[in-house]
């Protein structure tokens, strides 16, 4: 958690990126400079959705001084933590009983947020206007425990603003085009506590798999490790080697969102250790609860429309509080709840040329079976809500066209995945003419629908009076009598 003068390189494979450009004593920075630092901050997004950060301005005995007070704190008696008990009515304090994805996690927890007092709606119920005003509840002991958080989160929340400013230019935007939506932000840090597992800690999480709902997350830990973030390409998961130098920032759901799945939010978790406590700090940057969440409008364009409709970030986030206190079996609200269903059904599409390719011989059985469990890990969840929308989905896709150019982006999914690594496909002349044929008639399949097709080189206008095969397959699939 402190600072280094390390250059900008790479640990664990997870970039590793020098901010002392905006650091400097002389805080100057050519544009071209900053540039370069927006562009290695684009690449460690698309390619990773997290990155670690170094020379971060964070000063070092305020990063001392807040891991000292956390493990004070936790270091006491129970009943002592649980004067500052943290409750539905007032998520701020202290908690032990927190649940991930319905499973309760290995750790305790004590929250507060960086505005204090915070306005926060009183329920997740879309009528009800009602705020709540949540105020942080401070501990009597350790000593001057209020004061090192309060200027540790005057800190972390400066370091807040340089990443927003430097993603917001990572995506051709201009470097203060996001900070409004925090002018009366719901930001809270947090302190988790990992108490040893000594009995089958291999089968026990600190938290499990998961993405944070938020912005971003700025995260420190000590020197035990455990944080592990799923890699995109092969679904493994890498350990976060601790860095007492690094934050690890984690793009989470808003970006995801405001960047129409340019950003996508990482999934990660933490492991326990059967010997050794351990202890992470952690800056959850969240906007205003009036914030309402979409694809940011320079963002989109006919050929990159909006995946996600509007959502309330209050709202969205005090159902998710709520479903902390309750172990129940409906999964927490994601964002996908908010996907247009017209995009599920093109994850259909694609899922099915996969299964085509792989029966063609094209694919490996290997290859094929990764990319589909890449594009199929929450296609399930999201057929379920398919059919309410599945008319009008159909509709729309007939209507707006969105399946022009579907074959072009498909292989440009399969050369992005693998065409560095080797030539996955044949080259023109080793298609067979029937190959082809059936790649398109694949997806010729809505009643009238007309697109352009582009393979290799080849370019084929098609049109179709067939009813919907995918239409039907998405029914099959969804178990719709």
């Amino acid at each position: 958690m402190e600072e280094s003068k390390a250059t900008t390189t790479k640990d664990n494979n997870i970039p590793l990126i020098d901010l002392s450009l905006l650091n400097s004593p002389n805080n100057f920075s050519s544009a071209d400079s900053i540039a370069s630092l927006a562009a290695e901050i684009t690449e460690a997004c698309e390619t990773w959705g997290c990155f670690q950060v170094i020379n971060h301005g964070v000063p070092v005995e305020q990063s001392r001084a807040i891991e000292s007070a956390s493990r004070q704190f936790f270091d006491q008696p129970k009943e002592e933590k649980k004067k500052v008990w943290r409750y539905e009515r007032n998520p701020l304090g202290y908690h032990d009983s927190e649940i991930t994805m319905n499973v309760r996690d290995w750790k305790e927890v004590f929250d507060f947020t960086v505005q204090n007092p915070t306005l926060f709606p009183a329920s997740p119920d879309p009528h009800d206007l009602e705020l709540r005003e949540l105020v942080n509840q401070w501990p009597q002991f350790p000593p001057q425990f209020r004061e090192v958080c309060e200027e540790y989160a005057k800190e972390i929340e400066k370091l807040g603003y340089q990443l927003l400013e430097l993603l917001s230019l990572s995506l051709g935007l201009p470097r203060r085009r996001l900070n409004h939506f925090f002018k009366d932000q719901t930001s809270i840090v947090r302190f988790n506590h990992y108490p040893p597992c000594p009995n089958h800690p291999g089968q026990v999480l600190g938290v499990g798999q998961h993405t944070d709902s938020g912005a971003l997350s700025i995260l420190a830990q000590d020197d035990v490790g455990g944080l592990q973030v799923k890699r995109k390409w092969d679904g493994k998961w890498v350990p976060v080697k601790p860095n007492p130098h690094a934050y690890l920032v984690i793009i989470c759901d808003i970006f995801q969102v405001w960047s129409n799945d340019k950003y996508e939010s990482v999934v990660h978790r933490a492991t326990v250790n059967s010997e050794k406590e351990r202890i992470s700090i952690v800056f959850f940057s969240y906007p205003a609860h009036y914030t309402m969440v979409e694809p940011l409008e320079e963002l989109i364009n006919d050929r990159n429309p909006p995946k996600y409709r509007p959502y309330n970030w209050g709202k969205f986030s005090a159902a998710r509080r709520r479903s902390n206190f309750t172990k129940n079996n409906v999964g927490r609200i994601q964002i996908d709840h908010f996907k247009h269903p017209m995009l599920i059904l093109k994850k259909v599409i694609w899922c099915l040329f996969v299964l085509f390719m792989l029966v063609e011989n094209v694919l490996p059985q290997s290859d094929a079976e990764m990319l589909f469990n890449y594009e199929t890990e929450n296609l399930g969840t999201e057929l379920q809500r398919l059919p309410a929308t599945l008319i009008e989905s159909v509709e729309a896709l007939q209507k707006d066209n969105l399946l022009g150019n579907l074959v072009s982006e498909i292989f440009q999914k399969l050369k992005y995945k693998f065409g560095s690594q080797r030539e996955f496909l044949p080259q023109p002349d080793q298609y067979s003419s029937t190959s082809l044929e059936k790649a398109e008639s694949f997806y010729i399949c809505f009643e009238g629908t007309s697109y352009s097709a582009t393979s290799h080189g080849k370019r084929k206008t098609t049109s179709s009076k067939r009813i919907g095969c995918v239409h039907a397959c998405a029914v099959k699939k969804s178990g719709i009598p």
